[in-house]
């Protein structure tokens, strides 16, 4: 009886980890899921990536669109007007949707003084990079300001968060 307690007590502190590491592989993967989505839109960028296969159109600018409306979802982009932004339907490249509980936790945008403003201040947050440079432009819909800096945090259902940074030099990096 004593060896069955031992064996049920290992057995479920086995399963409660087994999960928390699933957990933590998934909200890992996403992270840097969403850090390629980026440097995808940045090569596309530096790149001569025609817009619509056949259409002539080479010029585009390419980024990456959150929106606090939508948690679960983000979009590759081509900035077909310049604006360094998503303008709807007619610019979407890709839609990705995040699955199996993981969402789009916040993100934050940072004005050149340091000082961060984050969802829900921020209700969009664009990420472009133009041709011929890798660095990366943002924009929010406050569009009176300049950033140097954003972020992006994941969250798994479990709480384990993963946080996706991208300079304005054009760096992507994923932490804790």
């Amino acid at each position: 009886m004593v060896s069955v307690a031992v064996l049920v007590i290992i057995t479920t502190i086995a399963l409660v980890n087994n999960s928390r590491f699933g957990g933590t592989i998934l909200v890992t993967n996403l992270a840097y899921d969403i850090a390629l989505s980026m440097r995808q839109a940045q090569v596309f960028g530096l790149s001569v990536k025609e817009v619509t296969p056949g259409g002539g159109e080479f010029q585009a600018g390419y980024g990456v669109h959150f929106a606090n409306s939508t948690p679960t979802t983000y979009i590759l982009f081509a900035d077909r007007n310049f604006n360094l932004r998503y303008d709807g339907a007619s610019e979407n490249i890709e839609i990705y949707t995040i699955s199996r509980g993981n969402r789009i936790n916040a993100f934050c945008a940072t004005l050149p003084s340091e000082v961060e403003k984050c969802a829900p201040d921020i209700g969009i947050l664009d990420i472009v990079f133009e041709r011929p440079n890798p660095d990366a432009l943002f924009a929010t819909d406050i569009l009176t300001d300049t950033y140097g800096a954003a972020r992006v945090v994941v969250r798994s259902p479990q709480g384990i968060e993963k946080t996706i940074s991208v300079s304005s030099t054009g760096q992507i990096s994923v932490t804790e």
